[in-house]
């Protein structure tokens, strides 16, 4: 049992260096800050002990247990962002989705979205699988999609959904933060886009996860009916269902209905296990992201975002075949 502790924390020790070194680029002169809350201070410590071998000024904060994704930090917290040049959030819950964030990037830290993390992924492989050898074709399909209009997403499932994207910029997120203002999120390596809020109609049949901690991996299908960009309706299994009930009503907003993000996963060793990182950057899968998008190049302001992920799904972009069955083809 000792030993097999040893092997779990030399592993997240290498995990935390390559997210340090690798992923967020840290420097000597970078300010860190570390943001935690009280499930997170385990793993917290491992990127708080690394940073601190490469710079002399890393702060360690502290934030309350949140109840969802997008939730803003407390006031002194979201000061010391502006403060700092690279953030490492590692918190229960994401904090990608906040006007704080925003903030952040605008005054040129680079942030690293790390929620539920664990030592067991900090030690993972999928780690390792953000590296550079996706970089090239991820910028192509972020270029193609910022110039296209029209989505139809279809699987063998059932999904046929048509998603309007005119006008908006798609988002290289490949785990890498390199320059002033980057946002990543390893494992997670997508490029995602945010359709026009009130413009996508169709289904989506959802075969992967749903990234919350009360759903998770899906043992079967779930079904959502989008009309004018709002989920008008759910089927699938009751128990599912009647959690995801809660978790829509508890924000306590229309908004949060809102399909608010697509993306396209790339991190070829990671695979489906429910947490929101892992799923949303592995290969061969598609996610469906709904509330908050506003920092993202969206319009839907509300502290909620939740994620559905669907494998093999086909995409094409204005009438041209961008996807075939989870493969991009760009």
């Amino acid at each position: 049992m000792i030993q097999l502790e040893r092997e779990l924390n030399a592993s997240a020790n290498r995990g935390a260096e390559h997210i340090l070194k690798y992923c967020a680029k840290i420097n000597g002169r970078d300010k860190v800050l570390v943001i935690y809350d009280l499930e997170t201070l385990t793993v917290a410590n491992f990127l708080f002990d690394c940073a601190k071998t490469v710079s002399d000024n890393v702060v360690f904060a502290e934030i309350p247990l949140m109840t969802n994704h997008g939730q803003e930090p407390p006031p002194s917290v979201a000061q010391e962002m502006l403060r700092s040049t690279l953030i490492l959030a590692v918190t229960k819950f994401s904090m990608a989705h906040t006007q704080a964030r925003l903030n952040s990037r605008n005054f040129g830290a680079r942030y690293l979205s790390l929620p539920d993390y664990s030592v067991e992924l900090l030690a993972s492989p999928c780690i390792f699988g953000v590296n550079a050898s996706q970089l090239a074709q991820m910028g192509r399909l972020a270029e193609v999609l910022s110039f296209g209009s029209i989505l139809k997403v279809t699987s063998l499932n059932g999904t046929n959904l048509d998603i309007d994207i005119s006008g908006r910029l798609a988002n290289n997120c490949p785990g890498i933060v390199s320059k002033p203002g980057d946002l990543g999120s390893p494992p997670d390596m997508e490029v995602n886009i945010c359709p026009v809020e009130n413009k996508s109609n169709g289904r989506i049949v959802v075969d992967g996860s749903v990234t919350h901690d009360k759903i998770g991996l899906l043992r079967e299908s779930i079904t959502l009916e989008i009309n004018a960009g709002q989920i008008i309706g759910m089927s699938g299994s009751q128990d599912i269902l009647d959690a995801l009930r809660l978790i829509f009503k508890a924000a306590n907003s229309d908004r949060a209905y809102t399909l608010a993000e697509f993306g396209i996963g790339f991190n070829e060793k990671a695979s489906l296990c429910g947490q929101m990182l892992v799923d949303e950057g592995a290969a061969d899968c598609l996610h469906f992201g709904f509330g908050a998008n506003h920092t993202v190049g969206g319009e839907n302001n509300v502290s909620f975002h939740i994620d559905f992920v669907m494998k093999n799904g086909s995409v094409l972009l204005d009438g041209k075949t961008v996807i075939e069955h989870g493969k991009v083809v760009v």
